[in-house]
C-alpha cells in the first residue's frame, strides 16, 4: 500500500549513505501553517527592534542637545552675572563723576569751566537694556527654537558688553583729563549740611547772650531736633567731641586747605581720623553747648580763615 505525503532526502557530498524523511500531508500542512505564522511575527519583531533602536538613538540625541542647551544657559548666566558686576562698577564710576560734574553744571561760584560729556553719559546709561529681564525671558522659553534664541541672546550680550566697555572708556577718559579738578570738586563743600532755614548769617551780629555786636563766623541753620547732618564734601574727621560753646562738634579736613565745622549736635556718628564721603551722615541736629534751640552752626575755613559758606554754594 503506497503512503501519501512527502519525502525529504539529504544527500551528503561525500556520497555516504543518504537520509530520507517522510512527511505526511497533514504534517506538511501543519509545518507550512506554523511557518506562515512565525515568519511574519519574526519580521514584525525585527522591524520593531530596528524602530526601537532609532527611537533610543533619537532620545539620546535629544538628551545630549538638552544638556548642551543647559550648559549654554549656565554659560550665559555666568556672562550675565559678570556683565551686571561690570555695569554696576560703571554706574558707580558714573555716579561719582556726575556728582562732581553737577557742581560745575550748577555754576558754583569757583570759576571752574564745564567738563564735557556728562549728558552723554546719562543718556547712554538710560539706554542700556535690563539684563535680568532679557535673561529671565530666555529661561522661561520652552519652544523648539530655543537654540536660536540662545544664539540671539549671545549676540545681544556681546553688544551689551561693547556698550558697557565704551561707556567705561568714556568715563575713564574724562576722569583722567580732569582728575585734579574732579578731586577738588569732590572736596568742595557746595551744599548746606542740613535742610532747614537760616536764622543767622555770616558776619557781625548782636549776640543773643551779651547783646553786643560780635563776629559770627558761620551760618546757623535751624532744623527739627534729630534731623540728619550730612557732610557736603569728602574728607577726614579732625575733631568729633564736645567743645565748650560749640557743644558736640565735628571738624572735617577736606584737603586743599578747606575745613568745615559743625556745632551743637545732639549725636555724633563719626570719630577722629575717620574718612567720610560726600553726603554721609555725621551727626544729628541738637542744641548742645551755647544754643538757643535746635540748629547746626556751620563754618567753612580756607587756610585757617573763616569764609562765608554762601560763597561755596550752588546757585
Amino acid at each position: 500500500m503506497k503512503l501519501g505525503g512527502y519525502h525529504i532526502i539529504f544527500v551528503p557530498q561525500d556520497a555516504s549513505q543518504t537520509k530520507r524523511f517522510h512527511l505526511s500531508k497533514v504534517t506538511a500542512r501543519l509545518v507550512a501553517f506554523v511557518l506562515f505564522l512565525i515568519v511574519p511575527l519574526l519580521l514584525i519583531a525585527l522591524f520593531s527592534a530596528l524602530h526601537y533602536q532609532n527611537e533610543v538613538a533619537a532620545l539620546n540625541q535629544n538628551i545630549a542637545e538638552e544638556h548642551q542647551i543647559i550648559a549654554q544657559k549656565e554659560l550665559l548666566m555666568s556672562r550675565v552675572s559678570r556683565l551686571e558686576r561690570s555695569l554696576s562698577h560703571t554706574e558707580e564710576s558714573l555716579h561719582k563723576l556726575e556728582s562732581a560734574l553737577d557742581l560745575e553744571l550748577g555754576q558754583i561760584k569757583t570759576g571752574l569751566g564745564p567738563v564735557e560729556k556728562e549728558a552723554l553719559f546719562k543718556k547712554k546709561v538710560q539706554e542700556l537694556p535690563k539684563v535680568n529681564s532679557v535673561f529671565d525671558n530666555l529661561v522661561a522659553m520652552e519652544e523648539p527654537d530655543e537654540e536660536i534664541t540662545l544664539r540671539d541672546l549671545q549676540d545681544h550680550l556681546d553688544g551689551l558688553s561693547e556698550k558697557i566697555a565704551g561707556l567705561q572708556s568714556n568715563i575713564d577718559e574724562v576722569y583722567n583729563l580732569h582728575e585734579d579738578k574732579i578731586r577738588f570738586l569732590d572736596a568742595t563743600p557746595q551744599k548746606l549740611p542740613v535742610n532747614g532755614w537760616i536764622t543767622s548769617d555770616f558776619g557781625f551780629r548782636r549776640s543773643p547772650y551779651s547783646g553786643r555786636y560780635k563776629m559770627h563766623y558761620g551760618l546757623d541753620i535751624a532744623a527739627p531736633l534729630g534731623t540728619e547732618v550730612r557732610v557736603p564734601a569728602s574728607g577726614r574727621v579732625l575733631v568729633a567731641d564736645y567743645q565748650g560753646g560749640y557743644g558736640r562738634k565735628v571738624v572735617i579736613d577736606h584737603g586743599y586747605g578747606v575745613t568745615t565745622v559743625y556745632g551743637h549736635a545732639a549725636q555724633l556718628f563719626v570719630k577722629d581720623g575717620e574718612m567720610v564721603k560726600k553726603g554721609q551722615v555725621i551727626a544729628s541736629v541738637g542744641s548742645s553747648g551755647a544754643s538757643t534751640g535746635p540748629h547746626v552752626h556751620y563754618e567753612i575755613h580756607v587756610d585757617g580763615l573763616p569764609i562765608d559758606p554762601f560763597l561755596f554754594l550752588s546757585k
